[in-house]
């Protein structure tokens, strides 16, 4: 929760927490010898196809890191 004294900090000295959406669903799939992970966007009915490094990086995005 946010304090009156972080809202004294520059915003460029603030963190901004990375996290990816709860509401995203993912699965893994083997597709010509490779896997891949597929991952459904409910919201705007889409689904994205990352590699395993990809999807890597995508699930280290859980609110610990910041920019």
């Amino acid at each position: 929760m946010a304090t009156l004294s972080d809202s004294l900090v520059s915003s460029s000295a603030r963190r901004l927490p990375i996290r990816v959406r709860p509401d995203l669903s993912a699965k893994k799939q083997r597709y010509l010898g490779k896997t891949y992970w597929i991952v459904k966007d409910p919201v705007g009915l889409k689904y994205y196809r990352f590699q395993e490094e990809e999807f890597a990086i995508l699930h280290m995005l859980d609110g610990t890191l910041s920019l």
